[in-house]
């Protein structure tokens, strides 16, 4: 009776181990890639200039994160597929987000080099990173719209930036941003006329007859202006030979980063000043804010 409770007692502890081994194993299966699927622009001036894709990994050093074993690669939305080069897995260090828990940072960085011929503007809606392995391995990564430009023109002979900043605020009690500052300045002795700014951003644009408010300091200006500093002129915006600044105003949205552009006319010739992405913030991810831009995958082949 005893050897029988005793073998009885070891037959558990092992079916035990096991079934502890097992549901080990199991979790080490599973791996989740989480994807921003916000809404993001970037301006490409020279060839190499980088689009950045950010992916937060609940596994360290996958297969997935190894060039070696990257064949081919490809942006894709429901009517667009788009060759690009991935140039690195860039290892950012780990995060502890507040919902999910600890996920290690890469970023996937991208150039489009088979695209610079001349000047492009790509406008993708719900865009999908596609990875393709050696051997047979795909992944498909949500990554929200991305607008894409590659201006004709950049350096700008007219007009400068010399201070640009957000007013702050909150969208859904995150951080975010309700405003810009823009502050222009001659580079001639030109009268400049200012028509518009428009964000990086699909179907984003704010005409200055609505949105544009105007501030022209009469001394050097020792701090940031704020929104009682500006008003509306019911003018068109002139720029001669003085520095001036712009405020426009507009609905908070989930958004860090994005280029600009302001329209204007010199003698009656349309132009435009390109202003590089403007980050605004870095990744929020305290009381689940970022959180919430996130979307997760389970890739099912798992490879450490």
């Amino acid at each position: 009776m005893i050897r029988r409770m005793y073998w009885i007692v070891i037959s558990l502890l092992l079916l035990g181990f096991l079934m502890l081994f097992v549901f080990k194993h199991s979790q080490e299966k599973e791996l989740f890639i989480y994807t921003d699927i916000a809404q993001k622009s970037f301006l490409l001036v020279e060839r190499d200039d980088e689009i950045v894709i950010d992916l937060f990994i609940n596994h360290n050093q996958t297969f997935y994160t190894e060039l070696t074993y990257l064949s081919t690669s490809r942006l894709v939305d429901d009517t667009q597929e788009i060759p690009i080069t991935v140039e690195e897995f860039r290892f950012m260090g780990s995060l502890e987000f507040d919902q999910i828990g600890s996920l290690f940072h890469y970023q996937v960085v991208i150039t489009l080099d088979e695209l610079f011929q001349d000047a492009f503007h790509l406008e993708l809606q719900n865009t999908f990173l596609i990875l393709e392995y050696d051997p047979r391995i795909s992944l498909s990564l949500p990554i929200g719209s991305l607008d894409l430009r590659h201006p004709p023109v950049y350096e700008d002979a007219y007009l400068g930036i010399f201070h640009l900043y957000a007013i702050p605020s909150t969208w859904e009690n995150c951080p975010s941003m309700s405003a810009l500052v823009i502050g222009l300045e001659p580079k001639q002795q030109t009268p400049i006329e200012i028509h518009r700014i428009n964000l990086g951003f699909q179907g984003d644009s704010f005409a200055f007859s609505q949105q544009i408010l105007v501030y022209t300091p009469t001394e050097a200006v020792k701090s940031y202006p704020q929104r009682s500093d500006f008003s509306p002129i019911e003018e068109p915006i002139l720029l001669t030979n003085q520095e001036l600044y712009l405020f426009t105003e507009f609905e908070p949205f989930a958004v860090h980063r994005f280029y600009l552009s302001i329209d204007y006319s010199v003698h009656g010739i349309h132009k435009t000043l390109w202003i590089d992405d403007f980050i605004y913030y870095s990744i929020p991810i305290e009381g689940g804010c970022y959180e919430r831009q996130l979307y997760r995958t389970l890739v099912s082949d798992f490879r450490s």
